[in-house]
């Protein structure tokens, strides 16, 4: 992903309402340096992927939504609170971003990606949303998110299956397929 590839949209909801910037980012744990270490051999490209992602918050940033929207997979489809924080304590990196570590990994590297690009003023929903959502639940829990603002703005916390291949290299994964499936 290069950060000149980010798409703008302008998205009508109601007369009064309007999705005006949307931008997906990836939450592996990889995206802390913490995690990482300084001599990871593949330190370059995590940078690259790193500023991508700051570059498509500071776009969503710097479109002035009256409410930034951060959507992430979580065990339960809920709303956090603005202060809730995140830990990585359980991928043993001690790394604590906001209070009161509650958030699932997702929003965690939300706020994480946040802190690092924009301004604590800005006023931002955090919501995690079960794996197993259902679509239709999934829309309505979209057009109740857009509901809350005349401008809103939505950063989907999204991932892709941990391996594409079992086994022997260059063998199909049916799992990380049907995964890639639903996703989509």
């Amino acid at each position: 992903v290069r950060s000149s590839e980010f798409w703008h949209v302008r998205y009508p909801l109601r007369d009064d309402q309007m999705l005006i910037a949307a931008a997906v980012c990836p939450h592996p744990p990889l995206l802390v340096p913490e995690v990482t270490g300084a001599s990871d051999p593949a330190a370059r490209e995590l940078d690259r992927l790193r500023a991508a992602c700051r570059d498509a918050v500071a776009v969503l940033l710097g479109a002035a939504p009256d409410l930034l929207v951060v959507a992430g997979g979580a065990g339960q489809t809920a709303e956090y609170p603005a202060k809730a924080g995140g830990s990585l304590r359980d991928f043993a990196v001690p790394v604590t971003v906001g209070a009161d570590p509650v958030l699932p990994l997702s929003l965690t590297i939300g706020k994480w990606l946040l802190a690092g690009v924009g301004p604590e003023s800005q006023k931002v929903t955090w919501q995690g949303i079960a794996s197993g959502a259902a679509t239709a639940d999934c829309l309505s829990l979209g057009e109740k998110l857009a509901a809350l603002a005349p401008r809103v703005a939505l950063l989907a916390m999204g991932d892709g299956p941990g391996c594409r291949a079992r086994g022997v290299p260059g063998a199909t994964d049916p799992a990380a397929d049907r995964y890639d499936s639903q996703v989509t």
